[in-house]
């Protein structure tokens, strides 16, 4: 098709789609002469690298002329940088009343030309256009500085949702005039742009124009609405760009319309006139935004324009300048400014005073009046300054800490308080922290320090700083707060302020002086211990001196335990075991002699049971020398109770037995030995039962218990239940009183067991309701009043037994036997028959 005239008049397209090929509507790959006109295309799809409804390759001379050209509803999937209109690699395109509704790829621009191409077009209207990855709409990559290659006249752009530069230039120069664009890059606005921005960030983040190389652009007679993005122009330092009665309103940039920072390349020279910035927004600089960029590589003249209702919710309503050169490079020449508002600085926020923009007026009178404006100017922080209302550090002791607060503010360099942010909404990088620090006044090697925590940061309005701990050898001090790093803010020299204050000498009749923080400083401070020392004295920080008190443990609030006397208890203990092992003897010598008339006047079974009561006894003064627990409380007083049931029950009925026979002869036969079981038994059971009860009501239990120096030792808690104990007592201690004039061949020695028995138990209730006698005495008098007991017992009930049978046998003389004799009134009663009583396993010469 070389060197050919192809002329395209009144042609439909309609559902074009291409899966395998390139899938251009038109593609050219030789220099012609292509004329359409009235030319119509609608849902064309296409997958190829170039342009979706034009394509060229290879084409150098091309001429393209096109008149009332339609695309819609179209779309070219690929990945690659692609065109949705046209991709011109070489020649030229020339077009009037060109619409494109609805299109889109997922790389695609609109209007793509090469170098060596110019495109010219008028009456362009576009409208709903997105692409998933972000590309400028036209692409200008032509790099001849001496012609227009694009050129755009009478133009309206609206509704395109992603972003991208509506036009990228990478070397060219071009014309924009009676530009319309509206509601462009709304999926900044509603947060759901695709986070894949390219290749070319600049290119991407800027969302009016962005000028490559030494490109030159000028837009006449526009007007750009509801734009949204980080930035507006984002161009080179070699690029230039003019704007003429141009208005851009209604949109969001977060970083301003114009930007300048070296570190995203954006920089450039720009001359505006007579244009309006009219209620746009940003963070800091809606309109302007200078930060990072040297003073050859940027400039900005704005004269004879309007700048009203525009926010920046942070700093500078219309312009935000860190730089120092700004006042060089940066000249507002008799504009106009209203109702512009920022957090600080409702019109300009500078680095400081000497390097705000310069702004002329035909009438001085007008600066002025801005400049006296309420919050008109502000600037980068110039200095810290430590609030009226601080607490200024005069004097203190080693080791005190400094409660009150002490607060610094910042201040600009037209003396107004700036605010370091809420935590809510600032970065990490974007917090001010600040470093404390002591330096020493004197020329001396005193030294003092902050301890703990040294670093912090600042919010809000303030630094503010308290709980700061010191610690230092007696001298004259500064107290040094130094911001380490400057968080939003540029850097300045007043970064710091300073408070002096001495260290006192420590009067040490009053407080403690030694190393306690630090490990070389010593600290001056009055003990305090942070939970009561109750009856002690705090002697150090949480030391309490429990010397003047009963009471011991950390807090003085624990009683000292009392020890047991160990050798005693040994000694219990042995004479337990003695005791037990003379029992167990008796046993055996009853056994021996069971048939000896002694042993059996005595009574075998009762004997026994006595000899069995004596058994818990032992057991009882072995457990009296053992640590109180639930489990040692319950056997204490089984013990006990079955001792007294066994060994006095036996030695009652014994009594009782011998009152009967003696007291009232005719009721003797009657009295038989089941009775006499009887009430052994029911004492026992009686006894059981109430330990059941007991058991039952946590009646028997080990409880801490005081002495009356507040010594504590753990005891058993019993109900007191002596009503029966006491009752069968008194009737012993009357029978064996009531028989006392009983021939003493008629009767054992039962009177001594049972007086010793009254008087233990004396002793043992008494010292029972006495309180706060030590336990170690209570156990005493226990043992010692349990062994005499037993001790008696075993001497009157056996081995007085024992020892007349030894003597009876080796004198051959039974007529010495002072308990028993043949010749006795006992015998003569007996062979009379008068004491008929029927015993099963005992014989009638037995008296019991």
């Amino acid at each position: 098709m070389g060197y050919m005239r192809v002329e395209l008049e009144d042609i439909y397209f309609e559902n074009i789609n291409t899966y395998s090929s390139d899938g251009s509507l038109f593609y050219f790959n030789e220099d012609m002469i292509v004329n359409m006109k009235n030319v119509y295309a609608n849902n064309v799809y296409g997958i190829g690298i170039g342009g979706l409804f034009i394509n060229t390759i290879n084409t150098k001379n091309l001429i393209i002329t096109a008149y009332n050209v339609t695309l819609s509803n179209s779309y070219i999937a690929s990945s690659r940088t692609s065109s949705v209109f046209i991709w011109l690699t070489g020649g030229t395109f020339k077009a009037e009343k060109v619409t494109i509704k609805n299109t889109g790829g997922d790389c695609a621009g609109i209007i793509i030309h090469q170098s060596s191409t110019s495109v010219e077009i008028t009456d362009l209207y576009i409208d709903e256009f997105n692409s998933k990855i972000p590309t400028s709409i036209f692409s200008d990559e032509e790099e001849d500085y001496s012609k227009v290659s694009l050129k755009v006249t009478n133009a309206e752009i609206k509704n395109i949702k992603s972003r991208g530069a509506l036009f990228y230039f990478h070397g060219s120069n071009g014309e924009l005039k009676n530009i319309t664009a509206h509601n462009i890059h709304t999926c900044y606005k509603d947060d759901s742009c695709n986070r894949n921005t390219g290749s070319n960030i600049i290119q991407t983040k800027s969302s009016i124009m962005s000028l490559n190389s030494k490109s030159t652009v000028s837009i006449e007679d526009s007007t750009f609405s509801n734009i949204y993005g980080e930035w507006g122009f984002g161009n080179s330092h070699s690029s230039q760009t003019e704007l003429r009665n141009v208005t851009i309103k209604d949109g969001y940039e977060k970083n301003g319309i114009f930007y300048f920072n070296k570190d995203d390349t954006s920089s450039g020279m720009f001359n505006i006139y007579n244009s309006t910035f009219l209620n746009n927004n940003g963070i800091k600089g809606s309109v302007i935004h200078i930060k990072n960029v040297l003073e050859t590589n940027y400039r900005l003249t704005i004269n004879n324009s309007t700048f009203y209702n525009n926010h920046s919710s942070m700093y500078g309503g219309v312009i935000y300048s860190v730089e120092s050169n700004t006042n060089k490079n940066v000249h507002f020449d008799n504009c106009k400014f209203k109702n512009n508002t920022a957090q600080y600085g409702n019109l300009a926020y500078s680095l400081n005073e000497n390097s705000e923009p310069i702004f002329t007026f035909n009438d001085s009178q007008t600066l002025q009046d801005l400049k006296s404006g309420s919050n008109m100017f502000a600037s980068n922080p110039t200095e810290l300054i430590i609030n009226n209302d601080s607490y200024f550090l005069d004097s203190i002791l080693s080791g005190d800490t400094v409660n009150e607060t002490i607060i610094v503010n910042i201040y600009d360099d037209y003396n107004s308080q700036l605010s370091f942010g809420n935590i809510n909404t600032l970065n990490m990088d974007e917090i001010v922290f600040y470093e404390i620090s002591i330096k020493n006044n004197e020329e001396s090697s005193n030294q003092a320090e902050v301890i703990g925590q040294t670093k912090g940061y600042c919010l809000d309005d303030a630094c503010l700083i308290n709980n700061l701990h010191v610690v230092g050898d007696p001298g004259h001090y500064t107290l040094l707060i130094k911001l380490l790093t400057f968080g939003a803010f540029s850097k300045f020299e007043k970064n710091h302020v300073s408070m002096d204050f001495d260290i006192l000498a420590c009067d040490e009749s009053k407080y403690i002086f030694q190393v306690k923080e630090h490990e070389s400083i010593k600290s001056c401070y009055m003990p305090t211990c942070s939970i009561s020392c109750n009856n002690g004295k705090c002697v150090n920080d949480n030391v309490c001196d429990c010397s003047k008190t009963t009471f011991t443990g950390l807090y003085c609030d624990e009683h000292y335990k009392v020890e047991r006397i160990k050798i005693f208890d040994i000694l219990y203990r042995i004479i337990a075991i003695i005791i037990t092992i003379i029992t167990i003897l008796c046993i055996f010598g009853i056994y021996r002699y069971k048939n000896n008339p002694i042993i059996k006047g005595g009574g075998i079974q009762f004997l026994i049971l006595i000899l069995i009561g004596i058994f818990f006894n032992c057991g009882y003064i072995y457990t009296l020398t053992m640590e109180r627990t639930n489990f040692i409380c319950f056997y204490i007083y089984f013990l006990k109770n079955m001792g007294f049931s066994l060994v006095f029950g036996s030695i009652f009925v014994k009594t009782f037995r011998i009152y009967i026979i003696f007291k009232h002869v005719r009721k003797s036969a009657s009295f038989q030995l089941y009775k006499m079981f009887s009430i052994i038994g029911g004492i026992v059971i009686y006894h059981l039962l109430l330990l059941s009860i007991w058991i039952k009501l946590d009646g028997i239990k080990s409880t801490p218990v005081y002495s009356i120096n507040n010594y504590e030792y753990i005891d058993c808690q019993y109900h007191k239940s002596h009503c029966i104990i006491l009752v069968v007592l008194i009737m012993g201690i009357a029978l064996a009183y009531s028989i006392r004039h009983v021939n003493e061949n008629f009767q054992e020695q039962l009177a001594i067991p049972i007086y010793v028995y009254g008087i233990y138990s004396f002793f043992e209730i008494t010292v029972e309701y006495i309180e706060n006698i030590p336990l170690g005495f209570k156990d005493g008098i226990r043992n010692i009043a349990m062994i005499i007991y037993t001790i008696v017992i075993l001497y009157y009930l056996y081995i007085e037994k024992f020892y007349i049978i030894y003597y009876s046998k080796n004198k051959n003389t039974e007529g010495k036997n002072r308990l028993l004799s043949p010749k006795s009134p006992f015998a003569t009663v007996k062979n009379k028959n008068v004491l008929n009583i029927n015993f099963k396993n005992t014989h009638n010469n037995s008296i019991i």
